[in-house]
């Protein structure tokens, strides 16, 4: 005996709605709310069990236009009924009339096919769109129709089809209604002797979030993007930085190992908030390198005053006009003593050397030049923090390439908007200079503003 509520269950198509949709399914009770059955005697509020008792030709229902929208929605969704008929064929296939009532038809969905823009010109271009005001009438019903076969686990599905308007659509053009099969909550019904079987079947019927989703991405992002920036700003306000940068403090930070007690080579890379305002936003980064038995630590900055390129023009591990450096890149002994010629031939070969070059935004600046050492010495296998503004700038005028430490790829608008994915730089959006990403070799989150929340750099 076949198990038509298993079936029913089984095959229940799932549907989606247009997130502009205005009108959506509803009960023939509330269709029948606040109407009026007009026949030889005018029937108000009239029951389902009036519609049975009532039939002709000049017998209708005028539908109060207060139930035009459909059953109310709740949280994106609306509990609507879905009516179902099934019924065996002779054939043996079992067929299955998934059915949705409207209280309306707000408008006439169409779709053309015009030439498409490059040749041959064939007509594959699919233009889809909704005429608000065409085809507009009370009531409609719609049909999801699913045919099944019998085989040795019971049935399989043989064909889907969906009717609307009075036209036929089958599988293959399915998909334009965005219905499927899938699980379903709940059917029931009563059999009658000729083998058919009708009933009332309760579904959720919800909107397609495709807006929603968009709109919730969208605010997820600028979220992601704009409360680092406000804490950031904060954080900036709280702590005093605003203060005179002539008479900032540039003393030592003392996070450099003393010469006297390190002979060893020595390479490190560093980054602090630059002045005033900016350091919401960005961090100033430096190199600093020391050969095996030298004397001293020899500093390189990119600044914006003389020429760009300066030498021990500060501290070694200076405070930043007050801000405290973190370290980036911290290599010592033998592979420090093989990184440093690399590093200061880069250094020499760098071509945003001259008067004038200095550009804060979007580069080339300090992290722009930094960036470019590590670029050329991959073996550093770092990457600067993310509120390293001017990292991304393609000084080598290259607007796609590898990345500093050959384990990924870039694309960068000109070091306005750009993209990085890589095993040692993770996965970077550059938008505007600013970073959001995230690094999964060294778990942390990258936030504009804020930079790394994890795992830190060095």
């Amino acid at each position: 005996m076949i198990n038509y509520d298993e079936i029913i269950k089984t095959y229940c198509p799932l549907f989606r709605f247009h997130g502009f949709e205005q009108t959506f399914p509803c009960s023939i009770e509330h269709l029948l709310a606040n109407g009026t059955l007009k026949s030889s005697t005018d029937i108000h509020n009239p029951s389902p069990e009036a519609l049975a008792e009532h039939s002709g030709e000049n017998v209708y229902v005028d539908i109060a236009e207060s139930q035009y929208r459909g059953m109310t929605l709740t949280n994106g969704t609306v509990n609507a009924p879905l009516y179902v008929a099934v019924q065996t064929t002779q054939d043996g296939l079992v067929e299955i009339s998934y059915l949705v009532l409207y209280a309306y038809q707000d408008g006439q969905t169409i779709a053309f096919r015009a030439p498409s823009p490059k040749p041959p010109f064939d007509m594959t271009t699919v233009f889809s769109a909704i005429l608000h005001t065409y085809g507009e009438h009370q009531g409609d019903l719609e049909r999801v129709g699913v045919r099944l076969i019998p085989s040795q686990e019971g049935f399989e599905l043989f064909q889907v089809s969906f009717e609307a308007h009075g036209a036929t659509f089958d599988e293959r053009r399915c998909g334009w209604f965005g219905c499927r099969c899938s699980p379903f909550a709940g059917a029931h019904g009563e059999s009658s002797s000729s083998g058919q079987r009708s009933g009332t079947a309760y579904m959720m019927i919800r909107p397609s979030n495709a807006r929603g989703l968009v709109k919730n991405s969208l605010l997820i992002f600028l979220v992601l993007i704009i409360a680092p920036l406000i804490i950031s700003g904060l954080n900036y306000v709280l702590a005093g930085r605003g203060g005179n940068w002539q008479t900032a403090d540039r003393s030592s930070s003392g996070i450099l190992p003393a010469l006297s007690g390190h002979p060893d080579a020595l390479v490190r890379i560093f980054a602090a908030r630059t002045v005033r305002w900016r350091g919401i936003f960005a961090v100033h980064s430096w190199i600093v390198v020391k050969d095996r038995g030298a004397p001293r630590y020899t500093r390189y900055d990119y600044t914006a005053w003389g020429e760009p390129i300066r030498v021990d023009g500060f501290a070694a591990d200076g405070r930043w006009f007050g801000a405290m450096p973190e370290t980036v890149v911290s290599v010592d002994g033998a592979a420090a003593e093989m990184l440093i010629p690399k590093i200061r031939s880069a250094i020499e070969s760098y071509r945003f050397r001259s008067y004038g070059d200095y550009s804060a935004w979007p580069g080339p600046n300090s992290n722009t030049f930094v960036q470019a050492v590590m670029d050329a010495v991959p073996e550093l296998r770092a990457v600067l923090p993310p509120t390293a503004i001017g990292k991304d700038y393609p000084y080598r005028g290259a607007w796609y390439g590898l990345t500093a430490s050959r384990t990924g790829v870039f694309v960068s608008l000109g070091g306005y908007l750009g993209v990085t994915a890589g095993w040692v730089e993770g996965i970077e959006l550059n938008i505007l200079g600013g970073v959001l990403g995230l690094d999964v070799r060294r778990p942390a989150l990258k936030l504009p503003g804020i930079g790394r929340l994890g795992r830190s750099l060095a």
